[in-house]
């Protein structure tokens, strides 16, 4: 241990005196040994395991979302969707059948 000059007092003394004159509610830090005896009994590849799932998930998340951020930019627009297919006859407001026109709501309830 580090004494002083005299050789009667060590560094240790001193810094334990500091701390019981300025913050003596730091030397009752023997209180917080319960939760690291807690702790020790947790089995560490348990634990290993349970980080390398959490991570393994982590990944599967960021993956789909790309996949998801992807798709949305090869989604087709309604104007290219449109443009490829033909027009609906019942996309129209009015459907003509014969002679008669019906609104599409119409035309439609009657089927």
């Amino acid at each position: 241990t580090l004494k002083s000059a005299d050789g009667t007092t060590s560094l240790l003394t001193v810094v334990v005196g500091q701390v019981l004159q300025r913050e003596p509610q730091m030397l009752n830090f023997v209180d917080n040994f319960d939760a690291v005896a807690k702790a020790s009994t947790i089995d560490m590849a348990d634990l290993q395991r349970v980080l390398h799932d959490a991570e393994q998930g982590l990944n599967s998340i960021q993956q789909e979302l790309k996949l998801e951020e992807s798709e949305k930019s090869t989604k087709p627009t309604r104007a290219a969707i449109k443009a490829l297919r033909p027009e609906c006859p019942f996309s129209s407001p009015r459907v003509a059948v014969g002679t008669d026109t019906f609104s599409s709501s119409t035309f439609m309830s009657k089927l």
